[in-house]
């Protein structure tokens, strides 16, 4: 279940793990809603629950946290992928030093 900009990084990367996915994909920074937590546990419940697991982003898991007391009454298996941050050509040290820089510098 995802609700970002552009899952198919998410799906690709799925893809390459597991043998079946069912995607509930909606637009970016969708207010998760009852109904929807409805469709899900309906589409869960008609999967082989031995077999499956819901997977969503961090950013989506702290939307769904709205739903919590649904999510643990029904038992639904939700993870969340860790979002990780790479940087290319090995500039994390030197990212680190502008934000800092930047944040010492910073004037109201």
């Amino acid at each position: 279940i995802s609700a970002i900009a552009n899952a198919q990084y998410l799906q690709d990367y799925l893809s390459l793990q597991v043998k079946n996915i069912i995607n509930l994909e909606y637009e970016d920074h969708h207010p998760f809603r009852q109904k929807d937590l409805d469709y899900l546990l309906k589409v869960y419940s008609a999967s082989d629950k031995n077999n499956s697991i819901i997977i969503t982003t961090e950013k989506d898991a702290i939307r769904l946290q709205e739903h919590r007391k649904f999510i643990i009454e029904n038992k639904l298996p939700i993870f969340a992928l860790p979002i990780t941050v790479n940087f290319l050509f090995n500039k994390k040290e030197e990212f680190d030093k502008l934000i800092t820089d930047s944040l010492l510098e910073f004037k109201v």
